[in-house]
């Protein structure tokens, strides 16, 4: 038994990485560069394919050596689905995958310049923007969440036409939620929005016959 204050190594749990395994959809004898994800999955792929369909994937340039191994910092889940989108076979299905796995999946293709994943991870990603309940369904609080977090994901990569989508959507959050998001030169744009809203709001009919509740978006901010 311990001493109390000590540290008893028997009720420690050691950490271990996971146990290796490679890919089943990607093990080809003929691959010529083996890349390994962060929870140790190899994938035996063929250079001519990186180079043809990725921008700025690293095994396409820098691996000399079929022998060596590229270390990526994605889990394999990921990773696997992102090398389906850039072999000559029918592109991979994400209507199954939950926002935070497409969120991962997009980051990766943005990193790594998979144009085709990219567009396709802007497609089901829009369903933050306007659900239709068919696949994701969210109380209000975790929707505006997911599209704060959306909004990041679209200011790291530029895509304004997400960032403009967003907008209205998220107009009525405090500002403080995004001055830590948004470039100065969208701040300032988003500020002026948001603030023509507010007074909209507050000088319409519809909002003089709001109950004065901070359960309200709109009162919520403008108390």
């Amino acid at each position: 038994m311990s001493n109390p204050g000590t540290l008893d190594t028997d009720d420690m749990i050691e950490w271990e990485p996971a146990a290796a395994r490679t890919s089943s959809y990607f093990n080809a004898p003929d691959a010529d560069v083996t890349i390994r994800s962060s929870d140790n999955v190899y994938f035996k792929l063929h250079r001519k394919y990186l180079e043809c369909s990725t921008a700025a994937f690293p095994p396409a340039e820098l691996v000399t050596d079929a022998k060596e191994i590229v270390h990526l910092t994605e889990g394999g889940d990921t990773l696997e689905i992102l090398f389906q989108a850039i072999y000559p076979r029918p592109f991979p299905s994400l209507k199954d995958l939950k926002f935070d796995e497409i969120m991962l999946l997009a980051e990766a293709a943005e990193k790594y310049q998979v144009f085709s994943m990219i567009y396709a991870c802007k497609i089901h990603l829009r369903e933050v923007l306007y659900p239709s309940c068919s696949s994701w369904c969210y109380d209000v609080s975790s929707l505006q969440s997911k599209r704060r977090q959306l909004l990041t994901h679209a200011v790291k990569h530029d895509d304004l036409e997400m960032v403009r989508e967003l907008q209205p959507l998220l107009i009525n959050i405090p500002l403080s939620e995004v001055a830590d998001i948004l470039p100065y030169e969208s701040f300032k744009s988003w500020s002026l929005q948001r603030e023509k809203f507010l007074i909209e709001a507050l000088g319409s009919k519809r909002a003089r016959q709001l109950p004065v509740s901070t359960s309200n978006p709109i009162m919520a901010v403008l108390l």
